[in-house]
């Protein structure tokens, strides 16, 4: 599929793409291979989503971890302490 999305996007004159992948990097990296294959460049720059139980007593722990740079809250968002907790960690 990223050949065919390379090929597609040159046909009709596109210089840059961009990709979003969920729960996987696996097509940026497929992306970034069918770009190099092609004699094309690509930048880039996963940004990671953390979205299981984020509370106020792991999101300090969380955080601080390399890979994670954001966290998607659910139902800790629904108690305005502890919503309030995670934003101010």
């Amino acid at each position: 599929m990223p050949q065919e999305l390379l090929q597609s996007a040159g046909e009709m004159g596109y210089e840059a793409l961009a990709l979003t992948d969920h729960n996987s990097v696996s097509g940026s990296m497929e992306l970034a291979q069918a770009a190099k294959g092609s004699g094309g460049g690509v930048a880039c720059n996963p940004r990671n989503r953390y979205g299981g139980s984020v509370k106020p007593e792991n999101v300090k722990a969380l955080m601080s971890e390399e890979e994670i740079d954001g966290a998607l809250v659910g139902g800790a968002s629904l108690d305005p302490k502890s919503f309030a907790a995670i934003v101010k960690y």
